[in-house]
């Protein structure tokens, strides 16, 4: 898709509209950017023929880009969760028990 035959103030004003929406919809502002240029890169690669769908076909992307990206990092976390051990802490009893050792052991070396 070509962008030239598109107003440029009107491709400003969207995309000040898309970073909002970006940021309403993603926690951190830097993926907000990163979702905003994916949808700017999509425009490009096929965005709508006409101007006027040029906003709301953008809205869609950008919405569509940070529900894809909730649902990655959400995969990502549980990944990682059932991948991590738990940490081996002993019980207090153990530790006790542990002690005591050690105790009887300075007794008898003294």
């Amino acid at each position: 898709m070509n962008l030239s035959g598109f107003d440029p103030e009107a491709l400003l004003a969207t995309d000040r509209s898309l970073r909002v929406l970006a940021r309403a919809l993603v926690v951190d502002d830097q993926r907000a950017d990163d979702v905003v240029q994916q949808a700017w890169l999509a425009a490009f690669d096929s965005g709508p023929g006409t101007p006027g769908g040029l906003r709301a076909w953008l809205g869609g992307v950008v919405r569509n880009l940070a529900r894809r990206g909730r649902r990655t990092e959400a995969r990502a976390r549980s990944r990682e969760e059932r991948g991590a051990r738990p940490e081996a802490l002993p019980s207090t009893a153990d530790l006790v028990a542990l002690e005591g050792a050690r105790r009887r052991v300075m007794e008898a070396v003294l």
